[in-house]
């Protein structure tokens, strides 16, 4: 995990290794706050704003607002996705579900639910075919609420 702290107290966390990012903005800069991680604002509605004004869905593939953000030297991935239209109303998350409601996990359940995880799950294609991957990025949820859980020896 790379931590960096910006000159406007911007706290960024990148797990390598899933992609997963936390950002946690001090009250100061939380007004500016706009970019690849949505717009600071409080409302989550607004947090896929493309430059024109136009705001992805919840249920549609988030692929144009990721590759808006794209850093011209790193366009290897453009165009790319790993959504998945599902949720666990219309697909099986019982994988998910048996895999993250297991015991080593249970000190987060009250932060992070399997369901609400797993509903996170469904929808990227990445975290469906590799679980290692998943359980890395509910760790890493955990994690924000201070939640440490050792897993990788099991």
């Amino acid at each position: 995990m790379y931590v960096i702290r910006t000159p406007s107290h911007i706290l960024i966390q990148w797990l390598h290794s899933s992609g997963l990012m936390i950002l946690e903005a001090s009250k100061a800069s939380e007004a500016q706050g706009r970019g690849l991680c949505g717009i600071c604002d409080g409302d989550a509605d607004n947090d896929l704003t493309l430059e024109d004004g136009s705001v992805v869905g919840e249920d549609e593939d988030p692929a144009p607002f990721l590759d808006s953000w794209q850093v011209p030297s790193s366009l290897t991935s453009v165009g790319q996705t790993r959504f998945r239209p599902d949720s666990c109303a219309t697909a099986d998350c019982s994988p998910c579900i048996r895999m993250v409601s297991n015991r080593t996990f249970s000190a987060c359940h009250s932060f992070v639910s399997p369901e609400s995880f797993c509903e996170l799950w469904i929808r990227d294609t990445k975290y469906v075919q590799q679980p290692c991957v998943a359980l890395t990025v509910y760790v890493a949820m955990c994690h924000k609420f201070h939640v440490c859980i050792e897993w990788r020896a099991l």
